[in-house]
């Protein structure tokens, strides 16, 4: 799964054939640990050290209860962030 990735399912359309609709983006809804893991290709781990508090470089994250979610707006201005400085 790429930052730009999109579910797609199929249903039936109003004129009896099937149609594909998009899922929401990654942009559009809240991620898991897991899903942020996937799109940035490292290891579970490196997401929970990166929301730890004293990151010198930490993910933008939010909790729900027990539970974090990240937006995929603030993942993909972090990369956009993390591009930029390895240019610098």
């Amino acid at each position: 799964m790429t930052a730009s990735a999109v579910s797609h399912r199929s249903v039936q359309g109003s004129n009896g054939f099937a149609e594909e609709k998009r899922g929401p983006s990654i942009h559009s809804r809240l991620l898991t640990v897991f899903e942020v893991s996937e799109i940035l290709q490292v290891p579970r781990s490196w997401v929970y050290a990166h929301v730890r508090p004293g990151c010198s470089n930490p993910l933008p994250w939010i909790k729900l209860g027990k539970y974090l979610r990240f937006s995929g707006d603030d993942i993909q201005s972090y990369l956009d962030r993390m591009r930029s400085d390895d240019g610098a």
